[in-house]
C-alpha cells in the first residue's frame, strides 16, 4: 500500500510503502485518509466485513514512520466496511464513519479522535442501524459526509433491502438526509 506525499511549496515527492497482504480484487476495499489537528495522518484500508485495519503516522506530517495496525477503541470493529474519515474544522475533532456488520444487518458508527488524549472515543450509539431488521432486513448506504460552514455534519443515504425474489435482486429505497449540529 503506497502512500505518496507532495510538498506544495516545492513539488517534491516522498513515497512510503505499508507492507502487507491486501485484497486488490474487491472494490469495497477502499482507502480512507484523515489528518488530525496536530498533523498526524490516519489511514484505514482493505475492508469488506473484516476486522478494522487502521494506522497513523508516528510524527506529524511525516509518512515515513507509521504505527503497526491498531484498534481504535476495540468496540464494533469486527466486520468493518466503508470507513470514511471526516476532517475536523476549527471546533471539532477528526471523525470516522463506518459500517460494522454486513449488507443485511449492519450499523453505521461514528468515532471521534481526541488529539489531547491521542485516542479514539465511541459515540454512544449507531447513527443508522439495520440491525433490528424491522420492518424488514435492510442496511443504510451513505454518501461521503461533509461539514457545513457552521461545523454541522451533512450526509445522505438510502436503505438497501434484502433479496425480494428468487432472482436475488436487491432494492435501494427511501433517499434520506441527516444533518447534525453537535458533531454527529
Amino acid at each position: 500500500l503506497r502512500v505518496i506525499q507532495r510538498n506544495l511549496d516545492n513539488n517534491s515527492i516522498i513515497e512510503f510503502d505499508l507492507i502487507g497482504q491486501f485484497n486488490l480484487k474487491d472494490a469495497h476495499n477502499s482507502i480512507s485518509l484523515g489528518i488530525d489537528q496536530r498533523g498526524h495522518i490516519h489511514i484505514s484500508y482493505d475492508h469488506h466485513g473484516t476486522r478494522l485495519k487502521y494506522r497513523r503516522t508516528q510524527d506529524p506530517e511525516d509518512i515515513s514512520r507509521w504505527t503497526d495496525e491498531l484498534p481504535m477503541t476495540g468496540k464494533n470493529e469486527e466486520k468493518v466496511t466503508y470507513p470514511t474519515f471526516i476532517l475536523p474544522d476549527n471546533d471539532s475533532q477528526l471523525l470516522i464513519l463506518y459500517r460494522d456488520g454486513n449488507w443485511k444487518q449492519g450499523a453505521a458508527y461514528l468515532k471521534e479522535y481526541d488529539v489531547d488524549k491521542g485516542s479514539w472515543e465511541d459515540y454512544p450509539s449507531p447513527i443508522l442501524s439495520g440491525t433490528d431488521q424491522n420492518p424488514w432486513t435492510s442496511n443504510a448506504y451513505w454518501n461521503h459526509p461533509v461539514r457545513g460552514s457552521d461545523g454541522s455534519l451533512h450526509f445522505s443515504y438510502v436503505w438497501r433491502t434484502d433479496y425480494f425474489s428468487h432472482a436475488k435482486l436487491v432494492n435501494n429505497i427511501n433517499i434520506g438526509y441527516a444533518q447534525s449540529y453537535d458533531r454527529g
